[in-house]
């Protein structure tokens, strides 16, 4: 395997076959085109996979890949890990925050992968929760197309405890051709994931290009010293860059 260091950044190839002690038991919420197909990936590699989706047909369909399908959220929190690949802010926070949801769920000790695209301000509250009740999180998003995930060929920015990065390394395998640690800070994962906004939805990234975000990775400030607000609204992600109820940006 080859690794290529960017400052803080591992960029790693595509690993070899899963070893069965190194399979893992894991949920995955959110079945849409990206979340199928890392179940498919994660699947194809020899993981133990239990799916959830609100709307139940999706996660039947991935019964003949070999996943277990959960009839509540709390049923899908009870491996190594959980995933969520939802749509939006709000989609998460009725996932993680509901009666029956991953905070209440998750036992202590495991992790909570967010791979989706969510704000700043959302990823530091989940940091800050699931470290309240005992849990780990690691922000996750993830840069490719459908065809990709399902292919296990996405590039991943992680950012979280080191302990639990490493720890979810079978998962990255699978998922993913590239690999960016970027610290232990969960949010700036998602910093560089609003970044990629103004790059054609993630392209530099899926092609192995860093480019400015180099910058926020080396520590050089938040996006908002890169990007102006302005750019951030013509992106039209301005709705993701908020941090608190007043609607200032950073």
């Amino acid at each position: 395997m080859n690794t290529v260091i960017v400052s803080k950044c591992v960029v790693r190839g595509r690993m070899p076959a899963l070893r069965p002690e190194d399979a893992m038991d894991v949920g995955l919420i959110g079945l849409g085109r990206m979340g199928s197909g890392i179940a498919k990936s994660l699947l194809r590699a020899g993981h133990r996979v239990t799916v959830y989706n609100r709307t139940r047909e999706r996660a039947e369909a991935l019964r003949k890949d070999g996943a277990a399908v959960a009839g509540s959220v709390a049923e899908a929190c009870r491996g190594d890990a959980v995933l969520t690949m939802l749509a939006d802010d709000a989609a998460v926070e009725a996932v993680i925050f509901g009666d029956s949801g991953v905070l209440k769920a998750l036992p202590r000790g495991s992790v909570h992968v967010s791979l989706s695209t969510i704000s700043v301000a959302l990823s530091d509250r989940l940091a800050a929760e699931h470290v309240r009740v005992g849990q780990e999180f690691v922000a996750a998003p993830v840069f490719g197309r459908p065809e990709a995930a399902e292919a296990g060929k996405l590039a991943i920015v992680a950012a979280g405890p080191k302990a639990a990065v490493d720890r979810c390394k079978p998962l990255w395998d699978a998922m993913g051709q590239k690999l960016l640690v970027i610290g232990e800070q969960q949010s700036k994962a998602n910093v560089v994931k609003l970044t990629e906004f103004l790059d054609r939805d993630g392209a530099g990234i899926a092609r192995g290009g860093f480019g400015i975000r180099a910058q926020i990775w080396r520590g050089r400030g938040r996006a908002n010293g890169i990007f102006d607000q302005h750019a951030f609204q013509r992106a039209g992600v301005q709705n993701l860059w908020r941090t608190d109820r007043g609607g200032q940006a950073r």
